[in-house]
């Protein structure tokens, strides 16, 4: 959740992270270091939704823009319905299923 993000430098650690998402999102691989001068890269299989308010740091194949159309400072709100979160979840996953 990008959203959260406040503006400000991103700290070394900061940086090693979104690499990571980055490579996850991308390759579907997460790499661990265990301390001992080495990495180890392990398969995933990770569904992964980006939430923000602008261009984000991490590589995506989908942009979709939305437009609030209720009047509502209360997000949280409309957003915990959860008839409208179970339809999202079922077309990701639907939509997962389809190759392009």
């Amino acid at each position: 959740d990008e959203t959260v993000l406040e503006p400000g430098q991103l700290q070394p650690n900061g940086i090693e992270n979104l690499k990571s998402l980055g490579n996850l999102i991308s390759w579907q691989r997460l790499s661990y270091d265990f301390g001992f001068s080495y990495n180890i890269e392990f398969e995933c299989d990770a569904r992964i939704l980006i939430v923000g308010e602008g261009k984000s740091l991490l590589p995506s194949d989908v942009v979709l823009p939305l437009q609030q159309r209720v009047q509502s400072p209360d997000y949280t709100a409309l957003l915990s319905t959860l008839t409208h979160l179970d339809k999202f979840r079922s077309y990701l996953t639907l939509v997962r299923q389809i190759s392009y």
